[in-house]
């Protein structure tokens, strides 16, 4: 039998190969930007929110008058008692009343001229004692009360007992639950900014971890993610300020609540304690993201 011949062409032809290089996946920024200027705003707002909760329960503490009856006498010893009086450091403002001006006043809330109808001026010269919001309790103010009736140019000194107890007990459960909101909703702020920028890493997690198996060291991979979670915070507490301002604005114009003229300098600890929570929480979470992917092994990346 003929053999049977087999002919295997081999195809010399050289083969191309195309080497592309990889696209380095790009971070898409605008979602944490976004994030973090709502976060950072309602956490102004908030702080705002506090301030003007304060100033409220400042004025009222603030409020609440002792009433001091004074004897007849001269004005010298009127004024060196309420010299001795400014002394005392509970004590916030002093107004003197004369009887003449304390009648003009009743006869107007009753609507009835007293004086001609008794045939004299029965009320007495006396002070409104006005005590420093922070000094603003019961035991102070008994106190204050004691050391006043202690000189004998004094008569009586009253004050409003039920609504300094009930005001006093108020404001502290107001400041109570408020404090906790604060807290709650930091706590809250912290983890939605930490969760977005880990969120933003994850879509760069190969690149980190190609960069680090070419040699190159881990702060030169951190730091370019480092100063862009510094731009990022400060561009998203800046955006938050913007609107902080807007909304002032609007609040000063339509209410009574807020004077910017005159709370320039809280606002500009608010507007800088913004920037640097912005940057601090930004840094800090950028940082272990980056670090967290630095340390993990190839094959949990995907």
């Amino acid at each position: 039998m003929p053999e049977e011949k087999h002919s295997i062409k081999i195809n010399l032809q050289p083969m191309e190969y195309k080497f592309t290089t990889p696209k380095k996946n790009k971070i898409s920024y605008t979602n944490s930007i976004f994030s973090m200027s709502t976060v950072l705003f309602l956490t102004g707002f908030l702080s705002i929110f506090i301030w003007v909760a304060k100033n409220t329960s400042d004025a009222l503490k603030e409020s609440v008058n002792i009433h001091v009856e004074l004897v007849d006498s001269s004005t010298d010893i009127y004024n060196s008692y309420i010299a001795e009086l400014k002394t005392i450091p509970e004590i916030k403002s002093i107004k003197f009343v004369s009887k003449g001006t304390a009648a003009l006043k009743l006869r107007k809330e009753i609507n009835e001229d007293f004086v001609n109808v008794i045939g004299y001026n029965p009320l007495a010269n006396s002070l409104d004692i006005n005590v420093k919001s922070e000094f603003f309790n019961t035991a102070t103010i008994e106190t204050l009360k004691s050391k006043i009736l202690q000189n004998s140019i004094v008569l009586d000194a009253t004050y409003p007992k039920i609504v300094s107890k009930s005001l006093d007990k108020n404001l502290r459960k107001v400041s109570l639950i408020i404090g906790c909101i604060t807290f709650f909703l930091l706590l809250i702020a912290v983890v939605l900014i930490d969760s977005t920028i880990r969120l933003a890493m994850f879509s760069d997690r190969f690149l980190i971890k190609s960069m680090q198996l070419v040699g190159a060291t881990r702060w030169f991979i951190i730091k370019p993610y480092m100063g862009r979670a510094i731009l990022n915070g400060i561009l998203s507490a800046l955006i938050a300020c913007s609107i902080l301002v807007l909304v002032l604005y609007l609040f000063s114009n339509y209410t009574e609540l807020i004077d910017l003229n005159h709370e320039l300098k809280y606002l500009s600890i608010i507007f800088f304690g913004l920037i640097l929570l912005g940057i601090l929480i930004t840094s800090i979470s950028t940082f272990f993201a980056v670090h967290k992917y630095l340390r993990m092994k190839l094959d949990n990346l995907y």
